[in-house]
């Protein structure tokens, strides 16, 4: 009894497994991707305030004194002037704009002064205080946007949204040779698919006229280049395919009959 196969990746035996063997790779891939997924650092970086899915964005010490300054100028208009967000803040307007006029005067002394230790340390006292007071705003934002970016631009803030990540599908598989094994036997070899876990077997019998019947999964395989579909009818002419398993996307087109 001799399998019979067209060359390329076009005709082989057919077998349609149901064993445990095929079910639980296939449970265990499933199992390894969702916690694969759920594996990924999800966590706020440096400069966000993840308490919410709209974190608004501070790393207020990384700004320039002018860009801390205009930060501070949009919150006194959107939070105290426009009253964007409804709750109380937890201090007055004239809180934060003394912040602003003593960073402004400071900033302003150090100029004319040309530098120094001293009124550079002033300075930087005035600004650490501004700082503050904008992180403090912030967190109130924050807790009373109700998730909503335009309440966090409305206030004079910048939003940073959660991260999206880009979804890769897995490249096509690409079936390189077919060889005749034991009995009832065909060893499949594909073109290893990068980020793959595994690779999906399906065949299908061709029938007259080269009419190509249902295919179904003839096994899951964590080896590109020895994948054996067993179980085989001898005489039998047979179409396969074959994908790959993993990415972000959960697996990759069938390769071309």
């Amino acid at each position: 009894m001799k399998n019979q196969s067209s060359g390329g990746d076009t005709r082989f035996p057919h077998v349609a497994l149901s064993s445990s063997d095929v079910v639980s790779r296939r449970r265990r891939f499933a199992s390894t991707f969702r916690r694969s997924s759920r594996g990924f650092d999800d966590s706020p970086g440096p400069g966000k305030i993840w308490l919410h899915d709209i974190p608004v964005k501070t790393g207020f010490k990384k700004l320039s004194d002018s860009q801390a300054l205009a930060i501070a100028g949009a919150v006194i208009k959107g939070l105290f002037v426009d009253k964007a967000i409804a709750a109380a803040p937890p201090f007055d307007e004239t809180t934060l704009q003394t912040a602003v006029d003593d960073l402004t005067g400071a900033i302003a002394a150090q100029a004319q002064a040309g530098g120094g230790t001293a009124v550079t340390a002033v300075k930087n006292k005035k600004r650490s205080v501004l700082d503050g007071l904008l992180r403090r705003l912030s967190q109130y934002v924050q807790a009373n946007c109700n998730d909503d970016v335009q309440f966090v631009l409305k206030s004079g803030f910048q939003a940073k949204t959660t991260p999206v990540r880009s979804q890769t599908p897995l490249d096509k598989a690409t079936i390189l040779s077919v060889d005749n094994g034991h009995t009832k036997q065909l060893v499949v070899a594909t073109q290893k698919v990068p980020r793959a876990k595994l690779y999906e077997v399906q065949a299908a019998a061709v029938g007259a006229n080269n009419t190509v019947g249902p295919f179904q999964t003839a096994g899951v395989f964590n080896k590109s280049r020895s994948m054996t579909i067993t179980g085989l009818t001898p005489g039998t002419i047979y179409a396969i395919q074959v994908r790959a398993l993993g990415g972000s996307t959960g697996s990759g087109d069938w390769s071309v009959r």
